[in-house]
Parts: structure tokens; sequence; C-alpha cells
């Protein structure tokens, strides 16, 4: 069941906007850092975030891990991560109250994220 579970995160595709926002908000680094961390193009960064690919399953893990999330979660979509942040942040999670606080300060960001059809997003 383990190995259904890592196949199927593997296949889920990314929340390209969530990479964006954690590659310049929370790493502040530029493509070609983030890029040369996880020893990749700098395009490979740029088709990620276009959603013109995905991460193959060996880049996949190597990038979760530069990113400091858990496996599987760049594929949550903008309400699941909000959600799991506000949870996090009632608990004592400072990092994910500044999370929730650039989420406010860029609400129009978020809002047209949300508003965008999943048949965009996929692309």
């Amino acid at each position: 069941m383990l190995e259904t579970q890592k196949t199927s995160q593997a296949s889920t595709p990314i929340n390209r906007f969530y990479l964006r926002y954690l590659r310049e908000q929370v790493l502040q680094f530029t493509q070609e850092e983030l890029a040369e961390n996880i020893n990749i193009s700098v395009q490979t960064v740029r088709n990620w975030e276009t959603g013109r690919t995905q991460p193959n399953q060996k880049q996949r893990p190597i990038l979760e891990r530069c990113l400091g999330i858990a496996p599987g979660h760049l594929a949550l979509n903008i309400k699941e991560i909000l959600y799991e942040d506000f949870n996090a942040a009632y608990f004592g999670d400072e990092a994910a109250r500044q999370r929730l606080s650039w989420a406010y300060e860029n609400r129009k960001l978020t809002k047209f994220i949300d508003g965008l059809s999943s048949e965009s997003i996929e692309r």
C-alpha cells in the first residue's frame, strides 16, 4: 500500500503557484538558485512554474526536501494549504503564522489563483 501512495503522489501534478511562492517568499531564491541547489537547469524550473512540465519521480522528493515541505505537499491546492496553515498557526507554529500573514497581505493573488479554472491550472 505504501508503494501505491508513492505512485499516486508522484503522478499528482504539483501546484505551480505554491512552488513559486515557496521559492520566492520562503527560500527567497531565484529560479537560478533553486536550479543550482537541486542540480537541474533553470529552464526546468521555469517549465515547472509555468505548468509546461512536472518534476519526475526522482526530482520531486529532492525538490520537496529543498523547499522544506513534506512529501506530496506540492500537490496541495491553495485552500488546503491555507487550511493546514490556519490549524498549525492556531497551535503555535510561527512559520505557519508568517505564511498566513503573507497570504493575507497578498489576498488579491490568492483570490486570483482561487478563481482560476482547474483547466487553466493543469496547463
